[in-house]
């Protein structure tokens, strides 16, 4: 009787012990019933949530150091351009030396309004990519694509070709969306808010950072002279762009489950139809009242990021570098405020629903 008792404790210690695999205890972080993460916890970097987390907020930063790269460089570019009023390189040994007249202005604004006006039909675009083939692809796609025109830009020899190089460059702001979309799929009701608004306000940050690593990896190449050294500068970003890319595509998921891919062979998700689900969306006037707002709160930031440096630059008498670090503020303040609104956007929509949101919005 004794031997009989010893062994059902031992099955039953070892049924207990050997728990089955369920959806809470496969992923790294607690989920809910559609196995988005419940939590955020900013120092783990498993697969699936956090690290569609990291890399969603990663690729958007950098897709945002690449957008604003000639920015902060503006103060060289336009010397090389021939677009002083007083000549070129061969006129004056320095930047500072140049006069930027009216015309001059109204050709460097040009090229900033198309760098912004670039983003527009891609961001109208990549959201219907984005439910068709996931946000992983698409966001891989879209950094080493457009890594290419940034690349390339410092072969510009005129402010048209520049304007050009700018157009192409501005498709990567696209990347918004998708960062949007990723966060969105991954975490949970009660932490979406905060991984949403943390996710874009981290890339938004790059808006500021590259006021002062633009400037700063300028200096690396200043023995080349000051027309070959921003030529090459851009190269770096566009490097990093290309690189993150690659390591999106290869190390991380569309959604909790998986990739898309994946999916689709296996039955498990139903491909949709991208562009019927952007014309549903566009349907709902709440869309177009987001639209209005944002445009106008967005699109103040995108101009500070493009004049700031060079208004430094050209009315304080403040060096490049210098000149940089004081337009980085502005875009540096997304290290918290975004993160803010997302965390008071949660706390409502805990107390009221998701008329709280409404509320704190």
């Amino acid at each position: 009787r004794r031997a009989r008792r010893r062994a059902c404790s031992i099955r039953l210690s070892n049924l207990t012990m050997s728990k089955p695999e369920t959806d809470e205890t496969k992923f790294a972080l607690p989920v809910d019933s559609e196995n988005k993460a419940t939590v955020i916890r900013l120092y783990n970097f498993s697969r699936p949530h956090m690290r569609a987390f990291h890399y969603a907020w990663l690729s958007f930063f950098l897709a945002f150091t690449g957008w604003f790269a000639l920015a902060p460089l503006t103060p060289i570019v336009r010397v090389s351009l021939g677009l002083c009023a007083n000549g070129g390189w061969d006129d004056f040994e320095t930047p500072r030396d140049c006069v930027c007249d009216a015309a001059c202005r109204t050709a460097l604004g040009t090229a900033n309004t198309v760098s912004v006006a670039g983003t527009i039909g891609m961001r109208l675009l990549v959201g219907a990519w984005a439910e068709t083939y996931g946000p992983r692809f698409s966001q891989a796609f879209m950094v080493m694509m457009f890594s290419v025109p940034l690349a390339l830009s410092g072969l510009s020899t005129s402010i048209a070709g520049l304007t050009a190089s700018r157009f192409f460059i501005g498709g990567m702001g696209a990347t918004f969306v998708i960062t949007q979309f990723w966060t969105s799929v991954m975490f949970s009701k009660n932490v979406v808010g905060t991984a949403n608004a943390t996710s874009a306000g981290w890339g938004n940050l790059g808006g500021g950072f590259t006021q002062v690593f633009m400037p700063w990896v300028f200096s690396w190449f200043i023995n080349l002279g000051y027309d070959m050294a921003w030529r090459v500068a851009v190269v770096v970003p566009a490097g990093l762009l290309f690189l993150v890319g690659i390591a999106l595509y290869l190390t991380s998921d569309d959604v909790p489950e998986g990739t898309y891919k994946e999916l689709y062979a296996s039955g498990a998700r139903k491909k949709q139809n991208g562009a019927l689900v952007f014309l549903a969306a566009a349907k709902d006037p709440r869309v177009w009242c987001l639209f209005i707002i944002y445009g106008g709160c967005f699109g103040t930031e995108l101009a500070m990021n493009n004049v700031l440096a060079t208004y430094f630059y050209d009315y304080f008498g403040l060096d490049l570098q210098l000149a940089g670090l004081a337009a980085s503020l502005f875009g540096l303040m997304n290290l918290f405020a975004r993160s803010l609104g997302g965390i008071a956007s949660d706390l409502a929509n805990q107390r009221w629903s998701h008329r709280g949101r409404h509320w704190v919005f």
